[in-house]
């Protein structure tokens, strides 16, 4: 409540506190409507999400955390993006109130600033919910690293890294941030038991990232998907409210009460649009793998890595599997990459 309402609060009539005690307990409504799908949704798929995160790495030993632990991280990941949703949903249908004919546009605006803010958020705020990170030890791993950096270009990055073994024995490393908060992340497994051309091959491909500005490209290309999903999604609902919202109670675009067909129309986007996202994320992977060998000068320490955690995942998945879950190219389709690459350099990497 702003000084000047605080200052209507105290003064004013008992109809003005009636009145701002109806505002507040419509905002709130709002907010507790606007949060039942995705309290439902998380509901929903929390069974196949125990199985697929849970059961199979346990089942594989590629973990042996707690299902407590297991789903205190779950929940926290769930709560983080539904602040995000939340904000994005009032926004919404706030703008739809006071721009009914350019709602779309403001809507991805709004969509590209949230998409922004949670990747610059990253680093410092939201990955340390579940782990803890703090800068590399300075040693032979660090200067490694610092120095691949300096080669291509990057005079200042900060290096941390995180206690993931908390949660899992895959091997991993990467970037985040955005805008000045950008740092190259090595889980304390990668570490631990990688040999010095695998870490050289897998900072370099994270340092890949890094130069080609993927994080930057990932706004872009998300904000890009994300505006054609909204005008295909305002052109459905403007043709179903008239003809079937008064049957269902729905005054309007504007009425909160056409949140469900909003909130099903956009999770029909996003599996839609899931093919079309990870074959971008996919390009860029192939980028930075070619990127980090070329850096790194390490062809069998990438293709290492990748065999290191090649059964967590189906190294010949189908046409329809891969355009729908695999935002990297399969352990094999990288081991082979990092093959071509020691072919075609025979004289720069004869063993590594």
């Amino acid at each position: 409540m702003s000084c000047g309402n605080l200052l209507i609060w105290q003064t004013g009539s008992r109809a003005a506190r009636r009145y701002y005690i109806a505002v507040f307990a419509n905002s709130y409504s709002r907010v507790a409507y606007a949060s039942q799908p995705s309290l439902e949704l998380h509901a929903l798929s929390l069974p196949v999400e125990i199985y697929a995160k849970f059961v199979r790495p346990h089942r594989f030993g590629f973990s042996d955390q707690p299902f407590v632990a297991w789903l205190d991280d779950d929940l926290v990941n769930w709560a983080v993006i539904t602040l995000f949703y939340l904000i994005g949903v009032l926004a919404i249908y706030r703008l739809i109130r006071r721009r009914p004919t350019q709602w779309v546009a403001w809507t991805v605006l709004v969509y590209a600033m949230l998409h922004a803010t949670f990747v610059l958020l990253s680093p410092n705020v939201i990955e340390p919910l579940t782990n803890n990170f703090k800068p590399l030890a300075e040693g032979p791993q660090k200067q490694q690293i610092l120095a691949l950096a300096r080669a291509n270009g990057i005079d200042e990055v900060a290096v941390m890294t995180g206690d993931a073994s908390r949660q899992s024995r895959l091997l991993n490393a990467h970037v985040s941030g955005f805008a000045g908060t950008t740092r190259i992340s090595v889980d304390d497994t990668t570490l631990a038991t990688t040999s010095d051309a695998m870490l050289r091959a897998v900072t370099a491909h994270e340092i890949g990232h890094y130069v080609l500005g993927h994080t930057t490209a990932f706004i872009f290309t998300g904000t890009l998907v994300m505006g054609v999903g909204l005008i295909l999604i305002a052109v459905v609902t403007r043709a179903l409210l008239p003809r079937f919202g008064p049957n269902w109670g729905i005054s309007g675009q504007a009425d909160i009460a056409s949140l469900p067909i909003l909130w099903g129309l956009v999770l029909l986007l996003g599996f839609a649009s899931l093919p079309v996202n990870n074959a971008i994320s996919r390009v860029c992977e192939h980028q930075a793998d070619w990127f980090g060998l070329n850096a790194s000068q390490s062809p069998h320490g990438l293709a290492e890595f990748m065999i290191h955690d090649a059964d967590s995942a189906r190294q010949q998945p189908t046409a329809l599997e891969y355009a729908l879950f695999y935002s990297h190219p399969s352990a094999a389709e990288r081991v082979a990459t990092a093959m071509r690459w020691r072919v075609e350099n025979p004289r720069l990497s004869p063993v590594q």
